[in-house]
C-alpha cells in the first residue's frame, strides 16, 4: 500500500547525471489507516502460514521483478536518446520511427550522446497491515526503529544492506563477471564504481546504450542475465513482521548515512518526537537534512520518514522544528 522509492547518485566516482539523479526530498505524512492501526493478529495455524508465506513470496518475486524490469527500460529508453540524425542503420531507423522526437528542429545540433556509466541506487519499501518487505539495489539504506512504552527508540533494525563490491558474495559475482575489486579508502568494481548493485551504470553490464551496436535483449533474457552481472539491478529483500514496538521507518539516500550512524539517527528523530514535540513527518525529515549538511555532508541526500503509532501515541510537547528554525534565526 505505502511505497518509499529514494534514488541517489554519487557524483565523486561519475555513478549519475541530471539524468538519471533526484534532488527531491522525499516526504511522507504518516496518514491512512493502514499506517497507524497496530498490525493485524493472525491466528498461528498452518493455513495462515502457508498464505502468509505465499504472498510474502509473491510480493518478493514482484519487488524483483520490477527492479529488473526498470532497468530494461532505463537501458530502452537511453537507447532512443542516443539514436545520431544521421545514422543510417535499419535499427537506428527502427528506433527512431518507435520514437519520434517531439517539436523535432532538424536544424538543431544533435545533443550529446547519454553516457552509459549513468546510474542510480533504489530503495523500495512495501508497508502492510503485517509486513514491512524492503527491496533495495545500493547503497542507500532503510532502517526500522523499535520503541520503548514511552515511545524513545530504543533499538533499531536494517532492512538492507550497503552493496558494496568488498562484499564477499558481491566480490564473487563480480570476479565471476570477470570484473575486478579494487581496494583503497573504498573498494571499487573495475576501479571505478563503488556500489556493486544499481539500476543503469551499463558500461558494468556488458551493455551499449547504442542501438545499432547490439539487437535489443528480450524482457525474460534480461531477467536471467541480470543476477550474474558485475553491477546487478536485482535488489535484496528483507522481511519484517509488524509489532507494536515498530516505531519509525527511515529510508535515505547515502548523503545521509555518511554522516549519521543508524542509531545517531534514531536518537535525532526521537529527540525530535518525544522531546520536543515534533509531529510532523516532513518536518522531521527536513530537519535531519539539516543537520547532516552541519555535519559537512556533501553528497546528495534524500530522506523519507515514515512514523508508526509506537512512536505517534508519545509525541511530547514543544515548539518542534519551527522552534529549532527560530533559534537558528
Amino acid at each position: 500500500r505505502y511505497v518509499a522509492l529514494v534514488g541517489t547518485p554519487t557524483p565523486r566516482n561519475a555513478h549519475a547525471n541530471a539524468n538519471s539523479r533526484s534532488k527531491t526530498t522525499a516526504r511522507r505524512k504518516d496518514t491512512g489507516r493502514g499506517a497507524r492501526r497496530d498490525p493485524k493478529r493472525t491466528t498461528n495455524t498452518n493455513t495462515n502460514i502457508r498464505e502468509l508465506s505465499s504472498g510474502i513470496d509473491l510480493i518478493r518475486d514482484a519487488l524483483e521483478t520490477a527492479f529488473v524490469d526498470l532497468d530494461y527500460e532505463l537501458l530502452t529508453a537511453l537507447r532512443s536518446k542516443n539514436v545520431h540524425p544521421d545514422e543510417t542503420t535499419p535499427a537506428a531507423h527502427a528506433h527512431s520511427a518507435a520514437h519520434p522526437p517531439k517539436d523535432r528542429n532538424d536544424d538543431a545540433p544533435p545533443s550529446p550522446p547519454i553516457p552509459s556509466e549513468s546510474g542510480t541506487t533504489a530503495t523500495v519499501v512495501l508497508i502492510t497491515p503485517d509486513w514491512i518487505v524492503c527491496a533495495n539495489a545500493g547503497d542507500s539504506r532503510a532502517v526500522l526503529y523499535t520503541c520503548n512504552n514511552n515511545g524513545s527508540a530504543t533499538s533499531c533494525t536494517p532492512l538492507s544492506v550497503d552493496h558494496t563490491p568488498d562484499l564477499p558474495a558481491e566480490r564473487e559475482r563480480i570476479e565471476r563477471a570477470n570484473g575486478t575489486v579494487t581496494s583503497g579508502r573504498r573498494a571499487l568494481v573495475d576501479g571505478r564504481l563503488q556500489m556493486s548493485r544499481a539500476l543503469g551504470d551499463f558500461d558494468f553490464k556488458g551493455v551499449s546504450v547504442t542501438p545499432h551496436a547490439e539487437c535489443s535483449l528480450a524482457t525474460p533474457e534480461w531477467r536471467h542475465a541480470a543476477k550474474e552481472w558485475k553491477v546487478t539491478p536485482f535488489p535484496q529483500v528483507v522481511v519484517h513482521h509488524r509489532n507494536r514496538a515498530d516505531g519509525c521507518l527511515v529510508v535515505a539516500s547515502d548523503g545521509i548515512w555518511d554522516v549519521f550512524s543508524n542509531e545517531e539517527c534514531g536518537k535525532l528523530i526521537d529527540t525530535l518526537a518525544v522531546h520536543e514535540g515534533e509531529s510532523d513527518a516532513g518536518l522531521i525529515a527536513e530537519e535531519v537534512l539539516d543537520v547532516a549538511l552541519t555535519k559537512g555532508s556533501r553528497d546528495n541526500m534524500s530522506i523519507c520518514v515514515v512514523p508508526f503509532s509506537a512512536l505517534l501515541n508519545f509525541v511530547g510537547k514543544g515548539g518542534g522544528v519551527a522552534r529549532r528554525r527560530k533559534r537558528r534565526a
